[in-house]
Order: C-alpha cells, then sequence, then structure tokens
C-alpha cells in the first residue's frame, strides 16, 4: 500500500479531491487526529442535509 504525507492528505482535501476510503495509522496520533477532524468537518458539512432528509424520511415510513 502506497504510504501519502500529512500535507499530502490535506492539500487533496482543500482541492476537493476525495478518496473513498482514508486508512489513517501512524506513531503520531496528532495527525491522525487533525486529518479526522477534517475529514468530519469537510464530509458532515457535505452530506448533513442528506442525512437528515433520509433520516426523516425513514422515520415517517416506520410510523
Amino acid at each position: 500500500m502506497p504510504t501519502v504525507k500529512f500535507d499530502d492528505i490535506v492539500k487533496d482535501l482543500r482541492n476537493k479531491v476525495y478518496h473513498p476510503v482514508y486508512f489513517l495509522q501512524g506513531e503520531e496520533a496528532y495527525y491522525i487526529d487533525e486529518l479526522s477532524e477534517l475529514l468530519q468537518r469537510k464530509f458532515w458539512m457535505k452530506w448533513r442535509g442528506s442525512l437528515i432528509r433520509l433520516l426523516f424520511t425513514e422515520k415517517k415510513l416506520m410510523c
């Protein structure tokens, strides 16, 4: 598996270059925490509306 540096991942995210899966590992927990936070902010803002609509739709169907 190729190794990608922290700065390269951050640069890709800022340029809206996304990958379907991110495996984060390493000795420095700081970098994993920073990337996890960045990914959550990027994708939560993008998919939040869709997730809320899905949850309400499922709730209506179950009632």
